[in-house]
């Protein structure tokens, strides 16, 4: 009997080990791209848009 193939490929992640200034650097990319396309802006705006939809619930 023929072995199933194998839909899936196995995939090993290893952990990132950045140094403390490529981390600097890294939010330093994220916050520059966020001021350009206005990233965080569009969240806050679709998190409040969506929160408008629930219910005003009391405790």
């Amino acid at each position: 009997m023929d072995p199933k193939e194998r839909k899936y490929e196995t995939v090993t992640a290893h952990r990132l080990s950045l140094t403390e200034e490529e981390w600097k650097r890294e939010g330093e990319i994220i916050r520059a791209a966020d001021e350009r396309d206005g990233t965080l802006e569009l969240l806050d705006a679709l998190l409040d848009d969506m929160l408008d939809d629930e219910p005003n619930y009391e405790w």
